[in-house]
């Protein structure tokens, strides 16, 4: 047969050999200052816009200084980011949205009001790998990526997540259960931290963070530790990420390992959950199925004994709404006894759900037994079982930040920089006393 050619369509790649990046360029008088070198020019760049989701579905192309939306282009970009390898379907936009939530939430600034929590302010000039770069960014704002159902997801260590799962006698292998106390051996009581300042022109700048009751209540004496800052520019956010990174270096903390059956897989890295470790005579707390109930009652698989001078938490995993809810216990032990041994447990206020057969349950006393933790990992064994480590989740308080010494500085903190429209460079040659001539060059 005849081969047909009907057109031709030519594809011409860039002429510009450094397309779709920022260029500048200036014109300098030939002296001999420039003779063999070159000028060194710093520029304040505002950076390009970004894709912005007010929820999964709906986006606008704006200028952000947000993290979240920072990232996904990253991730996303095809030129200088990740785009060669993914797309936003890649994506769980809906972390990603949680996540531009906590940095836009609003935080003191030491000076009377208030500012976004997190800024991203970074210059990419440096070769590194891809999930590299995306981890460095997320370690700034306690955050980290996971792979999870076919999706990149943010997760963050906030205070505000709910508990997925309660971990008890009744599905914890007494036989495989490690409990690891630990923490920073030093217990260091002050930060240096280095950081470029916005109010300096973006120069590095060195403060120090210091634990004041360590260091004026019980005149420790300063045990310092290092931390470097990029990415972000102003100084009470430094402050308020350093006190965070300086108080959990100070706490001690539990890291349990543990196997437990299928229903682990309810939670994956970055989720809360309730753990109780059993003791002897249970005195740590119990745990078990439930054989019937209400929502405003529950019977037991065993008996518990309730003693008097305890509060005690009601933890229920309804298996139908795959729910966790916590109550405090109603019952009470009788007047004129020490304890109370029962099947039976009321809760203080009912349940949303009906309590039913075979539902997951757990009590202990309060603050004590069963603690709040956050999974770490969560993997399954040769054996079929789920491996889970968590660590002990405990509320770090950071001080509100001190106001910062007032600083002339051009533009109001936190608003864009307008957009570069030219250079100009002045060079000035001022006679000296002793008659040398002092070269300057201000771009």
């Amino acid at each position: 047969g005849r081969l047909w050619l009907s057109n031709v369509s030519e594809v011409q790649g860039p002429s510009e050999p450094y397309s779709s990046v920022a260029l500048a360029s200036f014109d300098a008088v030939a002296t001999r200052h420039f003779r063999g070198s070159q000028p060194q020019v710093s520029m304040l760049v505002r950076g390009r816009t970004v894709k912005v989701f007010s929820t999964t579905a709906v986006s606008t192309i704006t200028w952000s200084q947000n993290p979240a939306w920072c990232l996904a282009d990253y991730m996303t970009n095809s030129i200088y980011g990740m785009g060669a390898y993914m797309s936003e379907s890649d994506l769980d936009i809906q972390s990603f949205l949680d996540f531009a939530i906590l940095c836009n939430s609003q935080v003191p600034n030491g000076r009377g009001g208030l500012e976004d929590q997190h800024h991203l302010d970074m210059v990419m000039d440096v070769k590194r790998p891809h999930l590299e770069w995306v981890n460095a960014i997320l370690g700034l704002y306690r955050s980290g990526m996971i792979y999870s159902q076919q999706k990149y997801k943010i997760i963050s260590d906030r205070q505000d997540l709910p508990v997925r799962q309660v971990f008890h006698s009744g599905n914890i292998d007494p036989a495989d259960i490690e409990i690891k106390i630990g923490g920073d051996p030093s217990r260091p009581n002050q930060a240096v931290v280095n950081f470029a300042n916005e109010e300096l022109a973006y120069e590095r700048d060195v403060i120090f963070v210091q634990d004041s009751a360590s260091v004026f209540g019980n005149q420790d004496p300063i045990k310092d530790y290092e931390l470097n800052y990029f990415g972000t520019v102003r100084r009470s956010e430094v402050i308020r990420n350093a006190g965070f990174d300086l108080n959990r270096k100070r706490q001690v903390r539990r890291e349990i390992s543990f196997s437990t059956g299928l229903e682990a897989v309810a939670v994956e890295a970055g989720d809360h959950c309730r753990v109780g470790i059993a003791m002897t005579d249970w005195e740590a707390g119990y745990g078990g199925r439930a054989l019937d109930g209400s929502s405003r009652h529950i019977v037991l698989d065993r008996e518990v004994t309730v003693k008097s001078g305890y509060a005690y938490d009601l933890f229920v995993w309804h298996t139908a709404a795959d729910t966790v809810e916590q109550r405090t216990v109603a019952t009470t032990v009788p007047t004129g006894a020490s304890c109370f041994t029962t099947i039976t447990v009321s809760p203080t206020a009912a349940f949303t759900y009906q309590v039913m057969p075979h539902d997951r349950w757990a009590i202990g006393i309060s603050s004590e037994d069963l603690f709040e933790a956050v999974v770490k990992q969560a993997t399954r064994d040769e054996r079929g079982r789920h491996r889970i480590v968590v660590e002990e989740y405990r509320t770090v308080s950071v001080t509100t930040p001190t106001a910062p010494p007032t600083i002339p500085q051009a533009g109001a903190i936190g608003q864009p920089p307008p957009q570069p429209r030219g250079v100009v460079i002045t060079e000035g040659r001022p006679e000296m006393r002793d008659g040398t001539i002092n070269s300057r060059i201000r771009i």
